[in-house]
């Protein structure tokens, strides 16, 4: 598989290769645990030492001008064992197919290159031979027995030179058996050295009748009971027909190579090199039992492709034993086997090695080879309809793992009759703006239609509940691909969104509406999605709490974020079906999905275009209401799983606090998140898990987006594992559904890039209220305060959640009195943890706000301290009644142990460490009066109540209220009111707003912040006489001044102009009491000020020259306008206006 694909055998020398993997840890596993089947290849493992070197090698000799008379094995023997040990001929030297050239395997300690001339005298006649050194020699493995074929015998023997047949040819040429001659000379061409042996001595030749033996047969007698596996490379399997030039056949070599690769050829796999050091692990010793190979290196690759091979038959075996384990079964496990091996490996980068197959070739959309719509819609439909097939089957069941189940009432509820209201409220629950599907009718048109149309919706819906059957067409549907990436390149880079029909969504959401009422009850708390009561940031809030605890007590975990590949496409409709099944549901809800699931028919929208309808098989769609429930009951099978594993210690997780509590993982629909213990064996487990639920469930894990990261674990053991895994090695803080996890959120780091900005005005004076002078911006800060103390109130009430287990598990099991947490704010833990502790302490003058907001209401009491809690008058009774305290023999009771029921009636109980005195005897009969005031309710729960609430549930809006109280002076306020006069565009009341807290870019406030350097840039633009700021642009400037003139004169008033535009401003609303006389004021107030800014404006970046008379009529238009169109019917026209405005505004209504 792919983590083992990192296994490779490389040549040291002689009888030695080495056996190394990226992962050392691994290596020294597979070394211990497969020792037997590693026997088959090698005679000793052992680790490598620099001082086990290569004593011998292995060299191919290539001989020349041999005489037919002396040519056979045991010459060429006698030539090898003058250089060191003989090994073998090749196959064309002793099947005789070529005379010109033979070639022999030799073992030597020769290091020096092997070149020599020989002369050799037979009868009289003395011959010259030449023996040469090949320059490159490997070696091949031979093996046992049983764990390769045997060679085929006969055929090697038919193929073998036979001395008998040729018997009399070679006695007619004078060689005779028996018959020796003597080497004359041997002369190494290359070397000094003389390398040779016997030299000038006689050297006796032999010539032996009878059959040569063959090669098989050679390596065999070399290595005892064992058989040669030999392989040829693609050169040496191009001259299979005609011979080798080389002097090499490979007819049988390809034979014996089949015996591992069943007639296939593999392709040479591409290897990362070794990390860290770089010194291997092993050393492997073959010790003889070799065979020889041609020029080439395909004997070691074959090796390495075998051992994978092996390897991998071996992981495919480690998965479903581990699988069985968990309780998975299957009918044939062979076919499960074969399934685990046909897993693709994933490349070294972690991303998905799959072929991409869009219309036969993968350029035919969006390439070069497109040639119309046509073939681009076909080339869609036919990538869609081969995504939505499902491959026929058996696949491997969860039966030995157990699920929770629905109960009988449930399956009732679900199966009842549809009411008409029920049927109503499902149309009202869906969206009316979305697109519409094959019918072409979105949810606007039914609820407008509805009366009309009631009775055949009603009846479509009855008609299904009988009979389980969809009327054929009515579950067709489009799919609307929209894009994932920014600029997709390719199919995949896009999302199919399901467009169905209205009568289909209508039941389909009768039927999720039904679902999610019971799920809550199957599905594993480990979900966070689509379930109520269960949020997305309660696994963010998880994830952090994991990731601090590592780090604070240095344990070394690893958390692994897993992505699932086109999740809702793949999903198998058996395997859901079977969920159904094992959780409890009946038959007849069974066959309702099936029938929801299987008629479905999909076209393509290309370009708005649809292609040819087609069936699918699998997979649920995007955009049907049922989808998210159904792939909650998938995803749970996941769940299992994991529980299975932990119940038998296969997995191990993080261990939260020094309670029990042990988190393993996260789900949110298909974004998967698990955490365990820093140890290989549960990276093997997850690894299985993962594996076993892809063949379980039918979805592929996408290991491109998926990532290990660590906690603590020791340098480079999380790119070791991620390597193993084949995904990537990801960095802490990482984003989890969308929001950064395991940083410190309070740096401005963890939430880049954010813009830098520049204001006009503060923070604090954009966040308050309008009334108030402000814009109505939200604090965030405050705003985030509200937010967080809803931590609280789902602490107050939520104490099965996961989140809440944690929390508790991690900083102490209070029994529920969270409010303790809130008092005792000394503790540490996770920044997220310390500002929830903090939030009582306000924000300036809030102090205690979080205590003042909740109370208890007590029901049977038994989450009430009796003495702690503000319980009775929002009053701690233990601070109150001090002296009681001390001497009460309940100081740490609840409250439903302070008294007992009695015929229906609670008496309280109260005992004491002695006999009071009598003044003490007066506060006991006072606190007896106080108590028995509140009535106890034994059965129902004690809840905690947020009192500034009508329903009494925490809101965030209550808390940012009481954390913004905003004081404000009258006068200003009126002001602030009449700026954001409706009858004004909103984008002039803001830039009024500015100029009346004197925050616009004018120059003065530009040579403020540093934008202008010289004192002399800072005169006025319109009269270049003074600085500007505000208060000389709209009031003090000589343009400026004959605008209000001109105005006031428009209108028939005096106008008196102030030294600042807010008294100014504050004046003009106090000249008449008449509101609509005053409103219209004001629009000439922002008529003019905007009018000013505008031409100011394009003075200096379109140069254009102020026109007085023009800039008048400008502003008399724009506050015609506004009032024209702002103020609904206005009995008057521009002319009424331009000759007497005020009288115009008594005609509005």
């Amino acid at each position: 598989m792919e983590g083992h694909f990192s296994y490779r055998i490389r040549a040291i020398g002689g009888r030695l290769v080495l056996m190394d993997c990226e992962d050392k840890e691994e290596l020294k596993v597979l070394v211990k645990s497969a020792s037997e089947w590693l026997g088959q290849w090698f005679e000793k493992v052992c680790p490598w030492t620099p001082d086990l070197v290569a004593k011998e090698r292995f060299v191919w000799i290539r001989c020349q001008g041999v005489p037919l008379n002396i040519w056979g094995p045991k010459f060429f023997a006698s030539m090898g064992c003058s250089w060191g040990k003989f090994i073998c001929l090749d196959d064309s030297t002793s099947h005789r197919r070529r005379f010109d050239i033979a070639r022999f395997l030799i073992s030597t300690p020769i290091m020096n290159t092997i070149s020599v001339m020989r002369q050799i005298k037979i009868d009289e006649s003395v011959y010259k031979l030449k023996f040469t050194e090949e320059e490159f020699t490997n070696i091949f493995f031979s093996l046992k027995q049983d764990f390769i074929p045997h060679f085929n015998s006969d055929s090697e023997e038919q193929e073998s030179w036979s001395m008998d047949s040729e018997k009399e040819d070679c006695a007619s040429k004078g060689a005779g058996a028996e018959e020796q001659g003597k080497d004359v000379s041997a002369k190494n061409e290359d070397d000094d050295d003389d390398v040779a042996c016997n030299k000038g001595e006689p050297y006796e030749v032999f010539l032996r009748n009878g059959c040569s033996k063959s090669k098989s047969e050679k390596v065999k007698e070399h290595s005892g009971e064992r058989n040669a596996a030999i392989f040829c490379s693609e050169e040496e399997q191009q001259h299979e027909e005609q011979g080798d030039p080389n002097g090499q056949d490979c007819a049988s070599a390809r034979k014996t190579g089949e015996g591992i690769q069943s007639g296939k050829r593999c392709e040479r796999q591409k290897m990362k090199p070794v990390r860290g050091t770089g010194v291997p692990e092993f050393s492997v010793s073959l010790d003889g039992k070799v065979a020889g190979e041609s020029v080439g290196d395909s004997g070691i690759q074959n090796c390495n492709r075998a051992l994978r091979k092996q390897l991998q038959n071996q992981l495919a075996k480690d998965i479903w034993d581990l699988a069985k384990r968990l309780g998975v079964t299957a009918e044939n496990e062979e076919e499960i086997l074969q399934k685990f091996e046909e897993m693709k490996g994933r490349d070294r980068q972690g991303k998905v090695d799959m072929v991409k197959r869009v219309v036969d070739d993968a350029k035919k959309i969006g390439g070069e080879q497109c040639r119309g719509v046509n073939e681009i819609k076909e080339g869609v439909k036919n990538y869609f309809k081969e995504l939505f097939s499902e491959e026929e089957w058996q696949r491997p069941k969860l039966d030995g793992i157990s699920f929770k189940q629905i109960d009988k009432s449930d399956n009732d509820s679900l199966t009842a009759t549809f009411s008409k209201e029920e049927i109503k409220n499902a149309v009202w629950d869906c969206d009316s703006s979305k697109s519409p599907g094959p019918d072409g009718f979105n949810f606007r048109f039914i609820k407008a239609m509805w009366e009309e149309i009631k009775q055949d919706v009603i009846g479509f819906v009855q008609e299904f509940h009988e009979h389980g059957k969809l009327v054929r067409g009515s579950n067709s549907s489009f799919i609307a691909l929209i894009p994932k990436v920014e600029n997709p390149h390719k199919i995949e880079d896009y999302r199919a969104i399901s467009l169905s029909r209205v009568m289909y969504k209508i039941l389909a959401k009768l039927l999720a509406n039904r679902l999610r009422k019971v799920l809550e009850k199957i599905i594993g708390e480990q979900q966070m999605a689509f379930i109520e009561g269960r949020q997305l940031m309660d696994g963010v809030v998880i994830a952090n709490e994991v990731i601090d605890e590592g780090k604070r007590k240095r344990k070394k975990s690893f958390l692994f974020k897993v992505d699932f590949e086109k999740a809702y496409d793949k999903v198998s409709w058996d395997f859901i079906d079977y969920m159904l099944m094992r959780t409890g549901f009946t038959v007849t809800w069974r066959n309702w999905i099936k029938e929801c699931l299987q008629l479905s028919m999909v076209s393509i929208l290309v370009n708005g275009s649809p292609t040819q309808q087609f069936p699918v098989s699998k997979g649920i769609r995007q955009g049907d209401p049922l989808s998210p429930f159904l792939f909650l009951l998938v995803a749970e099978g996941l769940n299992g799983l994991m529980q299975s594993a932990i119940e038998k210690n296969i997995f191990r997780g993080v261990r939260i606090g020094n309670g029990n509590l042990s988190v393993s993982h996260l789900q949110f629909a298909n974004d998967t998140l698990f955490f365990g213990e820093a140890s290989e064996e549960n990276i093997q487990a997850i690894k299985s898990i993962m594996k076993t639920f892809e063949l379980v469930s039918g979805l592929k894990i996408n290991f491109g987006k998926s990532q290990i990261m660590g906690v603590g674990t020791e340098e480079g053991w999380k790119e070791r594992m991620a390597y193993r895994l084949c995904c990537k090695a990801g960095e802490l803080p990482f984003k989890y559904l969308g929001t950064p996890v395991g940083g410190n959120h309070r740096r401005i780091a963890m939430w880049q890039p954010l813009p830098t900005r520049v204001p006009d005005v503060s923070l604090q004076n954009t966040q308050r209220k309008k009334e108030c002078g402000g814009l109505g911006v939200k604090d965030l800060k405050k705003f985030n305060m509200a937010l967080l103390g809803k931590w609280w109130g789902r602490l107050a009430k939520e104490e099965e959640g996961l989140w809440s287990k944690v929390i508790s598990s991690k900083y102490g099991e209070n029994g529920g009195h969270w409010l303790d947490w809130v008092r005792d704010r000394s503790g540490g833990g996770s920044t997220w943890w310390r500002d929830i502790l903090n939030l009582n302490a306000g924000d300036g003058g809030n102090a205690g706000w979080l205590l003042e907001g909740f109370r208890i209401k007590v029901g049977e009491g038994k989450r009430v301290s009796f003495w702690w809690d503000e319980w009775c008058r929002e009053i701690c009774l233990a601070n109150k009644f001090p002296r009681l305290y001390t001497w009460s023999t309940g100081k740490d009771k609840e409250c439903f142990q302070m008294g007992r029921a009695l015929n229906g009636t609670w008496r309280w109980n109260l005992t004491w460490r002695r006999t009071l005195h009598q003044w003490e005897d007066e506060a006991a009969t006072e606190l007896q009066k106080m108590i028995e005031k509140v009535k106890m309710s034994p059965g129902s729960a004690d809840k905690w109540e947020w009192t500034h609430s009508t329903d009494r549930e925490y809101s965030t809006a209550t808390a940012y209220a009481i954390l913004t109280k905003q004081r404000r002076e009258e006068e200003e306020a009126e002001m602030y009111k009449r700026v954001w006069n409706p009858s004004i565009p909103t984008k002039v009341a803001a830039f009024n707003w500015k100029v009346l807290l004197d925050r616009i870019p004018a120059k003065l406030n530009l040579f403020k912040r540093g934008v202008i350097k010289e004192r002399e840039e800072r005169k006025c633009v319109l009269c270049e006489e003074e600085e500007e700021d505000s208060s000389h642009l709209f009031l003090k400037c000589k343009i400026a001044k004959w605008l209000w003139r001109a105005c006031a004169n428009w209108w028939g008033i005096k106008v008196e102009l102030q030294n600042e535009c807010k008294r100014t401003f504050q004046l003009f609303g106090a000249w008449t009491k008449k509101s609509h006389k005053r409103e219209g004021w004001d629009c000439i107030w922002n008529a003019v000020i905007w009018s000013v800014w505008m031409a100011r404006n394009k003075k200096i970046f379109d140069s254009v020259e102020v026109n007085l008379i023009k800039l008048l009529e400008l502003i008399q238009l724009r506050s015609f306008t506004w009032i024209k169109v702002r103020k609904g019917k206005c009995y008057f026209n521009l002319s009424d206006w331009l000759i007497n405005p005020a009288s115009c505004l008594t005609r509005v209504k």
